[in-house]
């Protein structure tokens, strides 16, 4: 999968924009080069250790999808544990006729989630990609379960509030009659309601399409001089602070069901990176 983030030097009334190169039902996708660099670059940052203890899980808004060359699988994911814990999960391929499918060769692949820490009861959230051609079939279907989960120590936790979105319109370029929503700018006060420091905060934007289906999920790091969103302050989250946040998504790019349905809501889950 590939990302390309562009931000516009605004004010934060301004905009910023996620155009994302990735999964629809029957659009254009990226090449299995890409999905390869994307999730070797996952896997690296977040090996599962050799110790790790069984994960427990839930999983809510599960979907999987296949674009081209490319097998998606989107979801959000609930930790059933009474500790804080960085989460893996264990992904496996079935074909429609229910038959296993082989992951380069193995019977399944290890998914880290986006989180580096995720508190007892709290959710976290995960994206995937496999090209077509490391799986043995055609799929057309997927289990998941907790493959892992290390113990970590608690931290901040923080909650999106005030979620909402602006529509922008234009006309059609190819039907000066017909008007078309070209961008929709998620927006979200972030809440640090614990009397602890968030000194690397990171979001992840849930992408919903008016089928009420969850089709993308992304992380993003407000630290990265390039980083999409737009904020009322900058730096670590104080204790009670509240912050607005700003993300505008173009349609361009984003899987052809969302081009086709057009953005319902857009969710944020909010967590501290570990260093």
């Amino acid at each position: 999968m590939r990302l390309i983030l562009f931000l516009l030097l605004t004010s934060l009334g301004g905009m910023c924009c996620i155009e994302v190169s990735c999964a629809g039902q029957s659009a254009s996708s990226p090449d299995g080069a890409a999905a390869d660099s994307t999730a070797a670059k996952a896997a690296g940052k977040m090996a599962m250790p050799a110790d790790a203890d069984s994960a427990k899980v839930a999983f809510r808004d599960l979907r999987w999808y296949t674009e081209k060359d490319v097998f998606y699988v989107v979801g959000i994911v609930d930790n059933l544990a009474l500790e804080w814990h960085r989460i893996w999960l264990r992904l496996e391929v079935q074909d429609a006729a229910g038959q296993p499918l082989t992951i380069n060769g193995a019977p399944n692949t290890v998914v880290p989630t986006f989180s580096d820490a995720v508190p007892p009861r709290g959710s976290t959230s995960f994206f995937h990609t496999i090209p077509l051609k490391h799986l043995s079939g055609a799929p057309a279907n997927c289990r998941l379960s907790g493959a892992g989960a290390v113990s970590m120590p608690p931290g901040p936790i923080m909650i999106a509030s005030d979620l909402g979105g602006v529509r922008a319109l234009r006309p059609d370029p190819n039907d000066p009659t017909n008007i078309v929503e070209q961008v929709y700018q998620a927006q979200a006060v972030v809440e640090n309601p614990l009397d602890m420091t968030a000194y690397h905060p990171r979001y992840v934007l849930l992408i919903y399409g008016q089928d009420k289906l969850l089709h993308f999920a992304q992380l993003i790091n407000p630290e990265l001089p390039d980083t999409p969103v737009r904020q009322e302050r900058q730096g670590p989250i104080a204790p009670r602070e509240k912050r607005q946040i700003l993300c505008p998504i173009y349609y361009d790019m984003l899987p052809q069901a969302l081009r086709d349905t057009l953005i319902q809501w857009v969710d944020v889950q909010i967590f501290e990176a570990r260093q």
